[in-house]
């Protein structure tokens, strides 16, 4: 090396360590984009049904479950640390109409190992009756509770995470569950409570009109109508500041537009309307964006994001299969300040 580079490359290392350190500076001072976490999503078709995981943007799309013909997998949900999502495994008896759920499953995203929490098909009891309509995770993550039906009505059911149940067996998850009734409380597919608990979701049937009226309810008694029709879809703002939703279309002919509505505004505006929204909608951690499966142009239903302050959509899944119901993976606790 010459004298000339000898005395030029102290002042070329401080230039670059000067820009890595203003690069630094910059990432930390910038805030962190809590829509880089995953999202878990149902794929089926006529063959198969899976569980899939993606980055938001469509990236590194990964399988978590597969099963055939005359099974499904669906609901899937998040652990509140976004450490372990839970799906149901459900058998299709192709002589009859109705399903029953075979188990509930946990998959470790740490150890990639799944985990089978068994129902009981005793009447009545537990996993019984047809189908699941969403999984959730409740008490600390310590038990299970999900919507289900029967022929005659539409009930909650709640499991313990950790024990397999026998028919008979007592628990202390789900007792003195209230039964739900389809007709009188409308909101029978999902949980009502906003995250925060102050705000719960209500539809209620008037006999003299033969409609829905769907509203938005405080514990303290304040109503707010979301307007004539029952909403189907819908999920809360992590932050419980908004709600997405979509009406429930009785005769199947018309597209499901996605509406959000502010809790202070109480005004629902449309959000999305070119595309048929087909399942419910997720919120990314920070409440930026919204996650939905909708049926575009071509008929297929994919995975679309909608940056709720610019109304960009973005479409995440473009394969032949219909892809819907989509989950976005919690922020870590201590980024949420909690």
């Amino acid at each position: 090396m010459t004298p000339r580079w000898r005395r030029l490359l102290p002042s070329i290392v401080a230039f670059f360590m000067l820009v890595l350190i203003l690069l630094l500076a910059q990432h930390l001072a910038s805030p962190q984009d809590d829509s880089s976490g995953q999202i878990a999503y149902e794929s089926s078709d006529e063959q198969e049904s899976a569980i899939y995981l993606m980055n938001p943007d469509g990236s590194r799309r990964s399988q978590v479950m597969l099963v055939k013909t005359f099974s499904s997998v669906c609901c899937a949900a998040w652990s509140s640390d976004g450490k372990r999502l839970a799906y149901a495994v459900q058998q299709y008896d192709p002589t009859s109409p109705t399903s029953l759920v075979e188990s509930v499953n946990v998959f470790d995203l740490a150890t990639r190992r799944h985990t089978a929490i068994k129902c009981s098909t005793y009447p009545g009891y537990l996993c019984s009756g047809r189908g699941v309509f969403r999984l959730r995770w409740s008490r600390e993550d310590q038990c299970f509770a999900w919507i289900t039906k029967d022929s005659t009505r539409t009930f909650l059911r709640e499991i313990p995470i950790s024990t397999e149940i026998d028919s008979g067996e007592d628990s202390s998850c789900g007792k003195d569950l209230p039964f739900l009734d389809i007709y009188t409380i409308g909101l029978h597919r999902d949980f009502t409570y906003s995250p925060n608990g102050k705000w719960y979701l209500q539809a209620v049937y008037y006999a003299e009109d033969n409609e829905f009226r769907s509203f938005l309810v405080s514990t303290s008694g304040i109503s707010i109508s979301l307007g004539v029709g029952m909403v189907r879809w819908f999920d809360w703002s992590p932050n419980s500041t908004h709600l997405a939703f979509t009406f429930f279309d009785y005769t199947g002919k018309s597209q499901n537009p996605l509406f959000l509505m502010g809790v202070n505004d109480a005004q629902p505006h449309l959000i999305i309307t070119e595309l048929d929204v087909k399942g419910d909608p997720t919120w990314s951690p920070d409440s930026r964006w919204i996650a939905f499966g909708a049926a575009g142009n071509d008929g297929n239903i994919d995975i679309y994001k909608v940056n709720i302050e610019t109304k960009e959509v973005t479409r995440l899944t473009t394969d032949l299969t219909d892809d819907r119901n989509p989950v976005w993976r919690p922020a870590p606790k201590d980024r949420l300040g909690q």
